[in-house]
């Protein structure tokens, strides 16, 4: 698990401070630091809040596998970004089909 890297590179693009983190927490700077560290870990109440501060999700803070998107190559980035395109251009696609396919049941039952 790499929970303390990534609260670290969470609170990093965030460009908070320990001490902010602490203070919105509302425990002490060493704490935040214990937990990037690795020498401790939060409660699960504390996670929770960790993901509303950092608008994310619990696996955002504990899978092994997570990468600052800014510290990416240009050309994976913007793959990333050509990705997420077409994605969201297919699935405009699927509900103009269903808006569509909705209409066309409501005409066959008049």
């Amino acid at each position: 698990m790499k929970f303390g890297e990534n609260l670290y590179n969470l609170r990093k693009s965030a460009k908070m401070s320990q001490e902010k983190l602490a203070e919105k927490m509302e425990v002490t700077r060493q704490s935040v630091s214990k937990w990037e560290n690795g020498e401790s870990y939060p409660e699960m109440e504390k996670i929770m809040k960790l993901c509303n501060i950092f608008h994310c999700q619990i696996n955002d803070l504990v899978h092994e596998n997570m990468v600052d998107i800014d510290s990416l190559d240009e050309d994976i980035k913007m793959s990333v970004v050509k990705f997420k395109e077409e994605k969201q251009k297919r699935l405009k696609e699927l509900v103009m089909q269903f808006i569509f396919l909705q209409e066309l049941a409501k005409s066959l039952q008049q």
